[in-house]
């Protein structure tokens, strides 16, 4: 009975997580901070408890004479709920913008070896990860008008530049010796990013308004 109701409190949890854009979306929608940060941080708690019965349920399998099937099957949906859980940044994702076709994907190795990336949607949301912050993560809305391309989204909570707009030009790349399209991502008019990202796909010349 207790693992069949810790079975069904994954289940919960890991619909939650699923669903949590949506929520996302209804708390902004009606102006609830409060209660948004109440269900976010009931999520972390639930998901630490999980957590160290996960760890549990794992030592009380090793101490069994014969391997019980039941306990690894609910030891198996717990740990991919929770790793589906840590992968989509504590569920915290939202699915629209990940699933929408990429029209655009630019990238650029930095300084420090790490990597930034650029991915416009069709819906016409970004996303924009660079490991050089963390493994910082950022998403948000962009328009498109001639060569210039205008964010809405970029925050200096995330550890990340806020980038207000990029230019997409033909200029040589970094560790590239030919001419190719570059977009170069600006703060404001006077600050720009150190090194541009070289444009890998291009398919987003129909979305400009």
């Amino acid at each position: 009975m207790k693992n069949k109701s810790l079975f069904i409190s994954t289940i919960v949890f890991f619909l939650l997580v699923c669903g949590n854009y949506w929520l996302d979306d209804f708390f902004k929608k009606h102006e609830l901070p409060l209660l948004f940060v109440a269900y976010a941080s009931l999520l972390i708690i639930v998901f630490i408890v999980l957590l160290i019965s996960l760890l549990f349920q794992v030592k009380r399998l090793f101490r069994e004479s014969s391997w019980s099937k039941s306990r690894l099957f609910l030891i198996g949906t717990m740990t991919f709920t929770l790793f589906f859980t840590v992968w989509s940044s504590f569920g915290f994702l939202n699915l629209k913008k990940v699933r929408s076709r990429n029209v655009l994907i630019a990238r650029t190795e930095d300084s420090s070896h790490g990597m930034s990336v650029l991915k416009l949607k069709e819906n016409k949301h970004f996303i924009y990860r660079s490991t050089c912050s963390g493994g910082s993560r950022v998403m948000g809305t962009y328009s498109i008008v001639a060569d210039t391309i205008r964010f809405s989204g970029f925050d200096r909570k995330n550890g990340l530049p806020n980038f207000k707009y990029g230019i997409i030009k033909i200029a040589k790349a970094l560790n590239s010796k030919v001419n190719t399209e570059v977009i170069s991502l600006y703060i404001d008019d006077n600050h720009a990013a150190k090194r541009p990202l070289m444009v890998m796909l291009n398919n987003a010349i129909h979305l400009r308004d």
